[in-house]
């Protein structure tokens, strides 16, 4: 019986791995993506896969989501470039400070003080360099066929590129979305009250 249940993780890292960091585990069947869903106090992230379709192409993804309440709409974005992507590690492994983070990234935010607040921050930049092809963002809402969010909810996502099963990248995808949580939070652009998004 044991022998069975250790075959069946490792033929699915999702589930040991949800499994080795007290996660839940959702199965997806054959209807819906499957998913691992990450408490942190108020706070929860799911992770599920999902399907950008261009023309006759697309590609998977890997999702992280987490809802929260705010007035005061610090959105922003910020994504690899594509170009620079394969030096991103060189120039951080050389600490280089002479190149400007924006050479690195395709960023916007609405507000100009969040910039230096989630830039500065040392956790927040550890599991930024080590994610792989990514986008991440705060947004008001979760595209046309997604929950429905009330006035002051937002969301965290962050995308990255194919079908992630490594537990490194998944515990980076993880980390750098709840810092980002600390950070809103610790300069007062989070509301204590928790969201109703249901994903």
């Amino acid at each position: 019986m044991l022998k069975k249940m250790l075959s069946s993780l490792a033929k699915n890292p999702w589930r040991s791995y949800a499994l080795s960091i007290g996660a839940e585990y959702i199965d997806g069947g054959f209807t819906s993506s499957d998913r691992i869903i990450v408490h942190q106090k108020d706070h929860f992230i799911v992770i599920s896969i999902g399907t950008n379709q261009r023309g006759n192409s697309g590609y998977r993804y890997t999702r992280f989501r987490c809802s929260y309440t705010s007035n005061q709409s610090p959105y922003f974005s910020i994504r690899t470039k594509r170009f620079h992507f394969g030096l991103i590690k060189y120039f951080f492994k050389k600490k280089t400070d002479q190149l400007p983070i924006q050479k690195l990234y395709d960023i916007s935010t609405l507000k100009e003080e969040l910039f230096p607040i989630l830039f500065e921050d040392e956790k927040f930049c550890t599991f930024l360099t080590a994610l792989g092809p990514f986008k991440f963002l705060s947004e008001k809402d979760d595209g046309e066929l997604g929950p429905v969010f009330l006035r002051h909810e937002h969301q965290l996502c962050l995308e990255l590129e194919g079908e992630i099963e490594e537990d490194k990248m998944l515990s980076a995808g993880i980390g750098i979305v709840f810092a980002t949580v600390d950070i809103l939070k610790n300069n007062g652009l989070m509301r204590q009250e928790k969201s109703t998004v249901i994903y």
